[in-house]
């Protein structure tokens, strides 16, 4: 009967000073999508090539919350034709895909921290190599003496792009092509 009267006793006390015994952990908003977006691209490079335009840049490392990125698809490459300097300003929803190039640096380093975790080691330390940070794409499909607006854009596995606060103007002259990276503050 003790026992019995204890427990109803416990059960009283933590209801009235606001426990569960369905939930422990604070409630907060659901986040929005888009704060889960991968930060913009870093080191964005672009040079003139004799058969195209080379974008380089390395992947971002926080999500537009400024934590640790958790998830990344890949990268979209967008190119808008410029028939005047004004028509950069214009660039966000008239641009065209270009295309699409898959990322699985972090779908690697996480299989390769499971793979150590099973073996009873530590994955804390576990970083992949430089290179595989590091991303290209060669767009062949421009005109000598053509005027062409890119960005860069980080997209999640919910389909979620990211931030893109640099647009790259280009005036294709094969390897003497006039190269200016603008940077977008929205």
């Amino acid at each position: 009967m003790k026992k019995n009267v204890f427990f109803i006793v416990v059960v009283a006390l933590a209801t009235s000073l606001g426990f569960s015994a369905l939930g422990c952990g604070r409630y907060t908003k659901p986040l929005p999508p888009e704060n889960f977006a991968p930060a913009a691209v870093q080191s964005l490079s672009v040079s003139g090539q004799v058969d195209g335009v080379k974008l380089s840049w390395k992947a971002p490392q926080n999500d537009a919350r400024g934590k640790n990125l958790k998830q990344i698809n890949g990268y979209r490459i967008y190119r808008k034709s410029l028939a005047t300097i004004a028509d950069i300003a214009r660039l966000k929803g008239e641009d065209q895909l270009v295309t699409s190039i898959t990322d699985t640096h972090l779908e690697d380093l996480e299989k390769m921290k499971n793979t150590l975790r099973e073996q009873g080691q530590n994955a804390r330390r576990v970083s992949l190599p430089t290179e595989r940070y590091n991303f290209d794409f060669l767009d062949t499909q421009v005109i000598p003496s053509g005027r062409y607006a890119y960005r860069v854009v980080p997209v999640n596995q919910g389909g979620v792009e990211g931030v893109s606060d640099q647009v790259v103007q280009v005036s294709f002259l094969g390897e003497r092509s006039e190269i200016v990276i603008v940077k977008v503050v929205e």
